[in-house]
């Protein structure tokens, strides 16, 4: 009997092929609804109906993967989940959903560098759509795991993420650009220090002097 259910399978599986192959997406779809009644691993299934639906560029493939993606973190099989939203970023990649959730799965797995990559990213897009607050939990989130040097760089693109606002809040500028510059100063990163000033001065001349103070400040302190 075990033989016989294992050979229907893999004319399933066959059938599968020939129908994506041949771009017969209601039939792919049938014969997805009759192989999906073998799977015990329901994360899985749908992360197979969201395969076939994208291979026919079906635009509902995204949903599926992100309902897939939330079922294995849901599971705490966050290697699964973090693979299915990377691919989904691919598909997608200004999704502030997927961005998100991906920066909070790394965080949750001890890989706060892979979660900074795509904090940028999201620092970028959530800066364009104005999401402010979003902007500042991200940062919020990761500057707790994050050595000193990275932790620098997440300040700097926050600074800049805010000036790009047409009515950047002033109060978050200035602690986000005086904790870039002191971690800048404190690990003698001249050069990146020079980068970023560079930036704020094309970006705005106000703060830029506010830099430069924050800088002479820092030396007399020293």
């Amino acid at each position: 009997m075990r033989q016989v259910r294992s050979d229907k399978s893999n004319v399933a599986w066959f059938a599968l092929a020939e129908c994506i192959s041949r771009g017969e997406k209601e039939r792919a779809l049938g014969v997805y609804r009759l192989l999906s009644h073998s799977f015990d691993d329901c994360a899985l299934k749908v992360q197979l109906e969201a395969d076939i639906l994208w291979s026919f560029r079906d635009e509902g493939a995204i949903k599926k993967y992100q309902e897939a993606a939330e079922m294995f973190a849901k599971e705490r099989r966050l290697l699964e989940a973090t693979a299915v939203f990377e691919h989904v970023v691919t598909l997608v990649p200004r999704s502030l959903y997927a961005l998100d959730t991906l920066i909070q799965l790394y965080v949750a797995m001890g890989q706060p560098i892979k979660a900074l990559s795509h904090t940028f990213t999201f620092l970028e897009v959530a800066a364009a759509n104005k999401e402010v607050s979003r902007m500042r939990d991200v940062v919020q989130q990761l500057e707790q795991v994050l050595e000193p040097e990275p932790r620098a760089q997440l300040y700097q693109q926050f600074t800049i993420a805010l000036l790009k606002q047409d009515a950047p809040s002033h109060e978050l500028v200035l602690v986000s650009m005086k904790k870039a510059i002191d971690l800048l100063l404190m690990h003698n990163q001249s050069r990146a220090l020079q980068q970023f000033l560079s930036q704020i001065q094309a970006m705005n001349q106000r703060y830029y002097q506010q830099a430069c103070i924050f800088i002479e400040n820092d030396k007399d302190t020293n």
